[in-house]
């Protein structure tokens, strides 16, 4: 599972350095030449839009969105675990959601085109909810099967440790 992951490093940044690309361009055509393009911002837009979607699933599965643990880290174990297992099942819940009438959205919007970019619809800036949604619904599974796991294999080395006393 690790190989997505660094699809999804090497597509952010891509659609950055492209972005980047695109923005430098706009400024120097519009203040050196005079001459701005009607595209620019559209694309750079869209880029960012993907940017930020697969950038939330990259900081989901790293472990590093913002999370209020300040009662959970005074409860036991057993209670953490519970409530871990429940705000995870209602997130996926939640993100299946986004992604079905996110794939609705796209779909819908695909029959128009973009503004200043006749040749690209516009459902493919909202396909980046969807697969927003699909990544980070994948790395909480694979947090929820890492806790599970763990979890087997701390209560077998308590049974291990408790039988060789």
């Amino acid at each position: 599972m690790k190989d997505y992951k660094l699809i999804v490093k090497v597509v952010i940044v891509t659609f950055y350095i492209v972005m980047m690309c695109i923005m430098f361009m706009q400024v120097v055509l519009r203040y050196v030449f005079n001459s701005p393009t009607m595209w620019a911002e559209e694309a750079s837009r869209y880029l960012f839009i993907w940017i930020c979607y697969l950038g939330a699933a990259m900081a989901v599965s790293k472990k590093l969105h913002i999370g209020v643990d300040y009662f959970i880290k005074y409860m036991s174990s057993s209670v953490q675990r519970k409530i871990f297992y429940v705000t995870n099942g209602l997130t996926i819940l939640m993100l299946l959601f986004v992604l079905i009438q996110g794939i609705k959205v796209s779909f819908i919007t695909m029959a128009y085109p973009a503004h200043s970019m006749e040749f690209l619809p516009q459902g493919l800036a909202f396909l980046a909810i969807p697969a927003g949604a699909f990544l980070i619904t994948v790395a909480i599974t694979e947090a929820i099967f890492e806790k599970i796991k763990h979890k087997e294999s701390s209560l077998s080395q308590d049974v291990s440790h408790t039988n060789a006393e």
